[in-house]
């Protein structure tokens, strides 16, 4: 999708090609030890330099082309990181052809040790990730610095982000764009306010930011690792051998994208209309004809994310039933077009990676693709096979989108654009319910338990698409090992999961989980009394420390996790501590709360019935609310561990 160079076919101002600026670099031949902070010599390691450059420039043909030029250079200092960078992997995604690469090690006393050229060496699909160049490094000790070089020549892509921040210490980080002049370029800093300077020199343009001792970025708890990186953003904006009109705006994006989804491939609709006819929708509602319309594109056909172009072309997708990220999304968009359908194509970004910023016109951005249905207002996701018709990975959602919309002007089909806000699911439809009856038996020692769990929405998407196409035996396995949530020696004597298929949505039809089970942890003898460990039947549930907190907190969805607890007191028994039953933490405003846990009992006769909320109506907390977020955590933690005695008359 990058590569549009229809608008850079103009001839540039230069008559002449240059060559890129790192085409004869050297590193220096006896570098300098850089100090460090004492601080900084208790670090694992540290990178010292990370430089990166991309520049974009003409050849005599007047052909556009793009050099990354990276050098970095690593301190070790102790044994994990010495294992952990004796090998060194040098992405090739879009790489054309490596110009120069090479690698040395540097002792602490100033020993060099030249990587031979032999050493390097592509590994294909390394873990998934594509293909790489890997190289080892040998004689590394403590002290020791790896610095390493290559300029790749790439695929020219005219938008991109580039991270400067990673879970080590970085003493150095820069990142330096480089064009013709006639080309001009756009970047911004997310998670941090690095200055931009630009700078004209022999016919290029400079855009550089430098950042100089970035801090590690920590993981912490209920927060997204990437999306808090420090990373620039940056876009091509101008062709001034064209005019001075911004280009690669969401309009362009919007009028792209129309014409490669909905605008073409027009022969594979006879062929989509018979399979339109066969499945007799046109006495159903909308939401009915979506529902099946989306049910038989993701049975009959296969989603290959990274299958070759012939499977983005519609003929060869109705033919073959595999379809790349280009042609499902063309599928569905025939498919709604030819059923009179109304839709409009969006798209976004993971927000655990990146949000969309609609303030920046980065076609990086566009990653996502759903379709939404202003009739229902509701969403589909067409790649995400395991997701159905209104329910859409929570990731994508409480975040911005480009929203295209066809609209005729008379014959003529065109695309309206508008940038809105992808709501997050409503807490009520992700929710976790559990309804439990305990028998005590005091003769065997054995807390006896009939229960059901329910699960709804995201909450249930763990098993949920997957458990259908399990053998018995994985079934078996599977529902044996969630059903020890209440203690690792369950006795089960029963169980049962509600019927569903995957073309089922958690949010019309729950997973429901019932069984008859016997727990001996339960129930423990001490004296003449017996101690209930009542706490174990909401599962384990860990505690949040406290922390000065750098990250916002993050979830994937609200979300509400409801249980009814019975419990039958024997014969001849009282329960006492029944206080530690009680727990009631909330926050938010007067009007509204946010997040809250709650439990509360009710003693009748020899019943005692538990009553345990716990919600999360938001995605996103702010710093400020982490100390009120961790206690509605510690209060589920506080609930696990409540012990209640069970005491002889």
């Amino acid at each position: 999708m990058q590569k549009f160079l229809f608008l850079l076919l103009l001839m540039p101002f230069l008559s002449v090609a240059q060559d890129f600026d790192y085409k004869n670099f050297r590193w220096e031949d006896q570098p300098a030890r850089q100090l460090l902070t004492a601080n900084e010599v208790k670090e694992s390691a540290v990178i010292l330099l990370d430089k990166r450059s991309y520049e974009y420039i003409y050849d005599s043909l007047g052909e556009l082309h793009l050099y990354e030029t990276r050098h970095k250079k690593i301190r070790l200092q102790d044994e994990n990181a010495i294992q952990q960078y004796n090998k060194i992997y040098i992405s090739l995604h879009e790489v054309l052809e490596m110009v120069d690469v090479k690698a040395r090690s540097i002792s602490e006393n100033g020993k060099i040790n030249e990587v031979s050229a032999e050493s390097f060496k592509k590994v294909q699909e390394l873990d998934l990730v594509g293909n790489v160049l890997m190289f080892a490094v040998d004689g590394l000790e403590k002290g020791s610095e790896i610095e390493y070089f290559y300029t790749a020549r790439k695929e020219v892509s005219y938008y991109s982000r580039s991270y400067l921040q990673t879970q080590l210490l970085v003493k150095n980080a820069s990142l330096e764009l480089i064009s013709p002049i006639n080309l001009v370029f756009k970047a911004k800093m997310y998670n941090d306010f690095g200055k931009f300077d630009e700078d004209l020199k022999n016919h290029k343009r400079y855009l550089r930011v430098n950042l100089l001792n970035v801090k590690a970025l920590e993981q912490e708890k209920f927060a997204f690792y990437t999306s808090n990186l420090k990373r620039v953003e940056y876009k091509l904006a101008y062709n001034l051998a064209n005019d001075n009109k911004e280009i690669l705006t969401w309009e362009e994006a919007a009028d792209r994208y129309f014409d490669i989804f909905v605008n073409s491939q027009q022969e594979a609709d006879e062929e989509i209309s018979k399979i339109l006819k066969r499945l007799k929708i046109s006495a159903l509602s909308e939401s009915e004809k979506i529902k099946t319309i989306e049910k038989y594109i993701k049975t009959e056909y296969l989603y290959r994310k990274e299958a070759d172009w012939e499977s983005s072309e519609l003929l060869n997708v109705l033919s073959k039933k595999v379809g790349n990220n280009t042609g499902i999304i063309r599928l569905f968009t025939h498919f709604f077009e030819l059923a009179g359908i109304n839709y409009e194509l969006a798209m976004t970004t993971d927000r655990s990676e990146q949000r969309f910023d609609k303030d920046f016109m980065s076609w990086s951005y566009l990653t996502q693709y759903l379709f939404y249905f202003p009739n229902a207002d509701h969403y589909l996701a067409p790649t995400e096979f395991e997701y159905r018709y209104a329910m859409i990975p929570p990731l994508w959602s409480n975040n911005d989108a480009l929203f295209i919309r066809t609209v005729y002007l008379g014959d003529h089909k065109t695309a309206v654009h508008q940038i809105r806000h992808i709501p997050a699911s409503q807490s009520e439809q992700n929710t976790s319910n559990l309804q439990a009856e305990i028998t005590l038996d005091i003769a065997q020692k054995t807390a006896n338990v009939w229960l059901k769990q329910s699960f709804s929405g995201e909450n249930a998407m763990f098993l949920f698409p997957y458990y259908e196409s399990l053998s018995e035996k994985e079934k078996e396995k599977t529902l044996d090992e969630l059903l020890k949530f209440v203690g690792e020696d369950v006795q089960i004597q029963e169980k049962q999961v509600n019927k569903f298929t995957k073309n089922d949505s958690p949010l019309d039809k729950h997973l429901e989980i019932s069984a008859k089970i016997s727990v001996k942890s339960l129930l423990e003898k001490a004296g003449n009394d017996y101690l209930l460990h009542i706490g174990n039947l909401i599962g384990k549930q860990n505690y949040l420390v406290a922390q000065e907190r750098k990250l916002e907190i993050q979830l994937a969805c609200p979300n509400q996790i409801r249980r009814e607890i019975s419990v039958f007191i024997p014969e001849g028994y009282v329960l006492k501590g029944l206080e530690n039953l009680k727990i009631h933490r909330e926050f938010g405003t007067q009007y509204r709360k946010v997040a809250g846990f709650r439990s509360d009992y009710h003693l009748q006769n020899n019943l005692l019935h538990l009553s345990i909320e716990e919600y999360y109506m938001e995605s996103d907390y702010s710093i400020a609310e982490y100390e009120e977020f961790r206690s509605i955590i510690n209060s589920a933690a506080d609930f696990s561990n409540v012990v209640v005695i069970l005491e002889k008359k």
